[in-house]
């Protein structure tokens, strides 16, 4: 945007000068910020909001001379919106090897809501099951395997493949707090100086057709509610109530979590 003029200290619309290919200088309520002027997408990542506070901005400086100028001052982190392409998030899939685990012909599809996976046992039946995302820990992003389906009589019942799933997806490498690397790669690849990104938490993390999407936010209103899929909410609730169950499904002793199932006080209460 060319021939842009400073807002008062008020003006909550604000105007700013583009010299920087995808962003722009916005000038609000006496700030200075540097945000995404338009989604830009590289090696199927999108970066769907950006926005950067110049804290040390000293007034007046030349608009003009649009973002570029701030590339090298330490910034605040005020949000960040981001969505994995379908195709990253099938490249990450075929990275796995599901061979060790007993599975084959493994395929990940977005769904609205979900990331459904599908495969078989190694000479058994043909099995689905959902990846549900809920928050982490302050920024991080927890993948839930859950509500699993067998097709079929196989070697392993249907309650063990949310744990053979966690177990591909511990192989991934995937990061607790995945805001570092994403910085890394749509401002410190760009020339930009890595901001401050210390206040700001998850604020939304969701999957669709379109891709997975995920945003960090200053304004973040805190801890999420309970997720809207109820399977994936029996799912967690069962997890809590089965814990002692469920770490023998994990350690793979399948006759002692059958007995800790049955045993469990809330047995009666889930299905």
């Amino acid at each position: 945007m060319s021939g842009a003029r400073t807002t008062a200290p008020g003006d909550a619309a604000g105007v700013g000068a583009r010299t920087t290919p995808g962003l722009e200088l916005r000038l609000e309520r006496g700030g200075v910020h540097v945000r995404l002027a338009a989604p830009a997408t590289a090696a199927g990542l999108t970066a769907e909001g950006l926005d950067l506070e110049v804290t040390d901005a000293v007034m007046p400086f030349d608009v003009g001379a649009g973002p570029g100028q701030f590339q090298n001052r330490l910034c605040e982190l005020r949000h960040l919106a981001v969505r994995l392409e379908p195709e990253l998030v099938e490249g990450a899939a075929a990275r796995l090897d599901p061979a060790p685990l007993g599975v084959a012909g493994l395929e990940v599809a977005l769904r609205e809501g979900f990331l459904e996976v599908a495969g078989r046992l190694a000479a058994g039946p043909a099995f689905a099951l959902r990846l549900g995302l809920l928050p982490g820990h302050e920024r991080g992003v927890a993948v839930v395997p859950y509500a699993p389906r067998l097709f079929g009589p196989g070697h392993l019942p249907a309650a063990a493949l949310p744990h053979l799933a966690a177990r591909a997806l511990a192989g991934l490498g995937l990061p607790a707090d995945p805001l570092p690397l994403l910085l890394r790669r749509l401002l410190v690849a760009r020339g930009w100086k890595l901001p401050r990104d210390g206040a700001v938490r998850l604020a939304h993390a969701s999957v669709d057709p379109a891709g997975v999407r995920l945003a960090w936010s200053r304004d973040a209103a805190g801890p999420a509610g309970a997720p809207a899929d109820p399977d994936l909410l029996a799912a967690l609730e069962g997890a809590r109530a089965f814990a002692g169950a469920e770490a023998l499904l994990a350690r793979g002793d399948l006759a002692g979590a059958r007995d800790a199932f049955l045993a469990a006080p809330a047995a009666a209460a889930h299905p």
